[in-house]
């Protein structure tokens, strides 16, 4: 079938898309506003006087539909600023155009513009070839008459699944016993408030950090294992890994009844050795398995044909509130992951159905946050909670481009796709390969998973912040793929490649060995792992930590950059609300640094990349190690006696 299909390149007035595609390249150059609108013009110009002409290749009008057009230009599009903010500083070509007598402006323009003809004519090809070979899910799958024997996981599958979990963030996290310490920032901010919890301080009223009270109340029962390392942390990452890819395995089940459970560790070491895993411990990696739980309720539902259950629905509403209360700008998710069921009910007059379902979502939802929101009317800072949590994160939290509105929400967004493909291409591509096979299948499906997506990104990029971890929750969407590339590897086995029969012994240890190469490729993908060569007398926390032992009752400081771990190494509970500074514009926060400093209100400091300049400490160790990129060095000053 793919060998009859005509060359999509064949004739040029049967490639209007290519057309089309240059077109998007060259209006993504234009750095206002009104330059993007009128270009945005013509696209949509030369898109309607293809669509009429009917010249389109036989692949366009047999395999994709009007949507599918859209979504590849639009992607070709985004692709083309990417290189165009990439590339438009570059010194090699500004040089070359000095040579050459022209602005570097246009070359960057005729590379794109090239680019993006070329780039269409072999995304064609590949979506083609993909598109042949993707098989819909299999007839069990789609009418349900099995689904629920495929669904049911035995005791071998979930102690497969167990091990994937505890063996991926052994290697990937570096909360793990492989390495001395969780050195991220991130990471201890939340172990020292969770720690602080256990000592009778209040997040928000006692100590300043943005996230949510869930995340610390997790972290303080990490901390029940231990106060000084990342051991309980570790254990609370197993969990939500665990869970995590036993609704994935759900999720490609219902996609493929056939799907094996060794697509488990593939997936596993392809998520958690992703960029965007970061350094472990992510508020995005603990709400994976909320998000996957999500995902199999509404598909399930949809494949049935029937609303969720209404435990599920109360399931649904105590994951919305964990997300509610862990990192509030990733409810997008579930405001896209309702829009689909919403509809269909109000399609087939179930009006009260709807609300029923709403009504045990909200029951949820108020479930969990009745408790936490007790915590904080016991020790009557409530106004706090909101202070911090919403009001300083919504406003002052956000970044804006300059520019109108519009602009700096074109600019957030465009930003957040580059993040995503910058930091999380793998497990994207995979999600994007799931979403042309729910996109070949035209029905619910494809809508359910991609209002999720669009509300999720949405929100999480809006606001102009976009951090290397932010991407790691959209590896929720990458199941489907895993699914859809099983099925399309196994129709290319069968159709194309034509591999003689695998050796005996690797058909008898197949699952060892896909396991092992898991173990491997995630340990080779993963960022992490340079930090296992060292031991803890190595890193500058358990050097100063040494230091400050010596002192009883020792007071610290982390001044001027996020918590270094210094907290952790020493077990030492802040006694400043600032404990460290933060990503946010508050002048208050290195104000009381300040005023703590110059009233030696602690007997210890530390300082990174930064010398202080006061009379009342003195600099007792130096110490340097590489975090994120670069060689920073650490101060430790002691109060002079």
């Amino acid at each position: 079938m793919y060998a009859k299909m005509k060359h999509p390149f064949q004739n040029l007035r049967k490639n209007i898309p290519l057309i089309i595609s240059g077109g998007a390249f060259a209006m993504l150059f234009a750095t206002s506003l009104t330059g993007l609108l009128t270009a945005a013009v013509i696209i949509a110009v030369l898109f309607i006087a293809s669509f009429f002409l009917r010249n389109l290749s036989a692949f366009w009008k047999t395999n994709l539909s009007l949507l599918s057009v859209v979504l590849t230009v639009s992607f070709l599009a985004v692709t083309a600023y990417f290189f165009y903010d990439a590339m438009i500083y570059s010194s090699k070509l500004q040089s070359l155009g000095t040579q050459l007598g022209i602005d570097s402006k246009l070359i960057v323009f005729a590379l794109a513009a090239a680019g993006g003809i070329v780039g269409f004519y072999f995304l064609n090809l590949i979506l083609e070839f993909i598109l042949l070979n993707l098989s819909s899910p299999d007839a069990e799958a789609r009418s349900g008459i099995t689904t629920e024997n495929a669904l049911r996981i035995e005791k071998p599958q979930m102690l497969l699944i167990l091990a994937t979990a505890v063996v991926t963030i052994t290697i990937c996290s570096k909360s793990s016993p492989l390495y001395p310490f969780n050195d991220w920032v991130d990471a201890n901010c939340f172990l020292t408030v969770g720690k602080s919890m256990l000592h009778g301080l209040v997040p928000y009223r006692d100590l300043f950090e943005q996230k949510g009270p869930l995340l610390y109340m997790l972290h303080a029962l990490a901390a029940m294992v231990s106060e000084t390392s990342f051991l309980g942390v570790y254990f609370l990452e197993i969990i939500a890994c665990a869970v995590f890819l036993f609704y994935a395995f759900k999720i490609m089940r219902l996609y493929c009844s056939s799907a094996s459970i060794l697509l488990v560790p593939v997936l596993s070491a392809l998520v958690y050795s992703a960029s965007s895993f970061c350094h472990g411990d992510s508020a995005e990696e603990l709400c994976l398995p909320f998000f996957a739980f999500a995902i199999y309720v509404g598909m399930k539902g949809l494949r049935r044909k029937q609303s969720p259950s209404p435990l599920e629905c109360l399931a649904i509403g105590i994951t919305l509130a964990c997300v509610l209360w862990i990192k509030f700008s990733m409810l997008g998710f579930y405001i896209g992951w309702i829009c689909v069921p919403a509809f269909l009910l109000i399609k087939h007059r179930k009006v009260k159905k709807l609300f029923q379902m709403l009504l045990l979502i909200a029951a949820g939802v108020l479930a969990l946050s009745f408790p936490i929101l007790l915590y904080f009317i016991i020790n009557h800072a409530l106004s706090d909670l909101w202070t911090v949590y919403f009001y300083d994160n919504l406003f002052a939290y956000s970044v804006s481009s300059n520019g109108s509105l519009l602009a700096s929400g074109i600019y957030n967004l465009l930003g957040g796709a580059k993040n995503i493909l910058h930091y999380n291409l793998v497990p994207a591509v995979i999600a994007g390969i799931g979403g042309l096979s729910l996109l070949k299948k035209k029905d619910s499906d494809f809508w359910f998973i991609a209002a999720s997506a669009v509300g999720t990104f949405l929100l999480v990029y809006i606001g102009g912040r976009r951090y290397t971890y932010y991407s790691l929750i959209f590896s929720v969407f990458t199941p489907i793929g895993m699914a859809a590339a099983f099925e399309l590897i196994r129709n290319c086995y069968r159709n194309y490649l034509h591999i003689p029969s695998m050796p005996r012994i690797v058909n008898q240890y197949r699952g060892s060995l896909v396991c092992v190469l898991s173990a491997v490729l995630a340990f080779a993908l993963c960022g992490n792992t340079y930090l296992m060569q060292y031991s803890k007398s190595d890193l500058p926390q358990y050097q100063f930590a040494e230091i400050i032992a010596e002192v009883e009752d020792a007071t610290l400081l982390n001044y001027g950059f996020l918590d270094g771990g210094f907290y952790t190494t020493t077990g030492i509970v802040p006694n400043c609300k600032y404990f460290c500074n933060l990503n946010i514009g508050l002048a208050e926060i290195m104000e009381t640094q300040n005023e703590f400093i110059q009233q030696g209100k602690v007997d210890f400091v530390v300082t990174r990349d930064t010398e202080l300049d006061t009379d009342l400490y003195e600099c007792v160790a130096q110490a340097s190690f590489y975090f994120e990129g670069s060689v920073r060095t650490y101060c430790l000053y002691q109060l002079i006696a």
